[in-house]
């Protein structure tokens, strides 16, 4: 029998991490890629998109060359980021 694997992507405000757990709940991988804030005026913190961006790519990267089978994503964020893009 096969094993599923599941990768969890967490997008925090310190970084974006990913981790990889098996159908027995073992994590199998973890990585993280850190994420730099800007702080443009007393109580405001900013992040670039393309920084948030590339970092999950970055983590999607070491995910499938680790592992070549994931069988579902989750993801989660802070409810306070938004971003987009025209």
């Amino acid at each position: 029998m096969s094993r599923k694997n599941v990768l969890a992507i967490d997008a925090g405000s310190s970084s974006i991490r990913g981790t990889i757990v098996d159908s027995e709940l073992n994590v199998v991988e973890t990585w993280s890629v850190p994420l730099i804030a800007s702080t443009p005026a007393p109580n405001f913190v900013e992040y670039s998109g393309e920084a948030i961006a590339a970092a999950l790519v970055e983590i999607l990267s070491r995910a499938t060359s680790s592992c070549a089978d994931i069988s579902a994503m989750a993801i989660t964020n802070q409810r306070a980021t938004t971003a987009l893009w025209d």
